[in-house]
């Protein structure tokens, strides 16, 4: 009886691993940043991804930490480029870097590239760390709930505070969303392209109560309300009602 031979998988594309490794180093901060473009520039996002990812970041030689230590050098230096020099913070972070090796690689910028240009990445650096953590106590509830909703109000889902499997209800839905980046893509739905505005934060001991309001130019502001069940440090159930 002849066997049947084991189907070897196919090697993954560039763009394959560029996505891959889009997702270890800037999770959905990265991601966020080629959703924006699909509607503007896909080609550009293509490049990005195959290019950027699949080619130079896939090479050996050097670790993620290494790269993120040279990617922010150089963004630094250009000293316009505080929207990628953010995503990039993060994702030093990300990859395991620490605070201190940020400010440290950030400092080293002013020697060759000047005072203002390491101030400014330093500035931007800062409101990462901030929107991070709010509190020094990292694990507790309201702390939790205010750095999850200012990265919603920076455009990034921070998707290290929720648990393993997140329980999401959201407006018209009846089942709750179970997956990272459902719950994020729903999010992004009701917001409807506005920015957040977090109004007032109620701990009320067994969740975390939200209450802001959407704003968009020219119009006038919706208002939300989320609940956070927060346990261990981790977002374990959430959510979101809209309103008039």
């Amino acid at each position: 009886m002849s066997r049947i031979p084991h189907a070897v998988p196919a090697p993954a594309s560039r763009y394959e691993r560029g996505l891959a490794r889009l997702n270890e180093v800037d999770g959905t901060a990265g991601v966020n940043v080629i959703n924006a473009l699909q509607g503007l520039a896909p080609d550009l996002a293509r490049y990005i991804i195959e290019f950027g990812f699949g080619d130079v970041y896939d090479r050996p030689g050097l670790s993620l930490p290494e790269r993120e230590l040279v990617t922010l050098g150089a963004l630094a230096a250009l000293g316009h480029a505080s929207p990628q020099l953010k995503v990039h913070v993060h994702a030093a972070l990300n990859v395991g870097l620490t605070r201190e090796a940020v400010v440290e690689a950030l400092i080293q910028v002013s020697l060759y590239a000047g005072f203002p240009a390491a101030l400014n990445a330093l500035f931007a650096a800062r409101e990462v760390f901030d929107a991070q953590e709010v509190l020094t106590d990292s694990s507790a509830p309201l702390a939790i709930a205010r750095c999850f909703v200012a990265g919603l109000a920076q455009g990034r889902f921070a998707r290290e505070l929720l648990g393993e499997v997140p329980e999401w209800y959201v407006p018209g839905r009846s089942e709750p969303l179970q997956d990272a980046m459902a719950v994020w893509t729903a999010l992004q739905a009701a917001a409807g392209g506005r920015e957040w505005h977090a109004l007032q934060y109620v701990d009320t001991g067994s969740a975390v109560w939200v209450q802001g309001e959407w704003h968009e130019a020219a119009a006038p502001g919706i208002l939300f309300m989320m609940t956070l069940d927060i346990r261990h440090g981790k977002i374990c159930r959430g959510r979101l009602y809209v309103g008039q």
